[in-house]
């Protein structure tokens, strides 16, 4: 009987403590995060990117390109305060320059598309060599 009595405690610390945990968990900001899916593919001209971003309006959205790297991030309105758009960032590397005035964006039924279109490549120039 004695020994049913501290199993019966020795398990309802260690519920004490797998719920706590789980509090401490869910509670935390980075699990509340989550990186959306992008699809790309590349033409001869321009790099397309789609990123599925459901349950996100077109202005909680944020695009930048710096050097070789677009970022895109966003969060939900500061008067919303329901989690129906959670914070979300990611970062890719581009595999080229891209002509950063003429990219396009689009957002439709959740999908976010950009056109980037690539930078003039620079052109070859030969260089005359001279016998001294």
């Amino acid at each position: 009987m004695n020994g049913y009595n501290y199993m019966n405690m020795a398990w309802g610390l260690l519920d004490e403590v797998l719920n706590a945990f789980e509090q401490d968990v869910q509670s935390a900001p980075l699990l509340r995060e989550w990186r959306p899916r992008i699809n790309a593919w590349e033409s001869d001209q321009t790099l397309v990117l789609e990123a599925e971003l459901p349950g996100v309006e077109p202005g909680q959205v944020e695009v930048s390109i710096e050097g070789d790297v677009l970022t895109l991030q966003g969060k939900p309105d500061k008067a919303d305060k329901t989690d129906k758009c959670p914070q979300f960032a990611r970062q890719l590397r581009l595999p080229f320059a891209v002509e950063v005035d003429a990219v396009k964006a689009s957002f439709a039924n959740g999908i976010l598309t950009l056109n980037l279109p690539k930078a003039a490549a620079a052109k070859r120039r030969l260089i005359a060599v001279g016998a001294v």
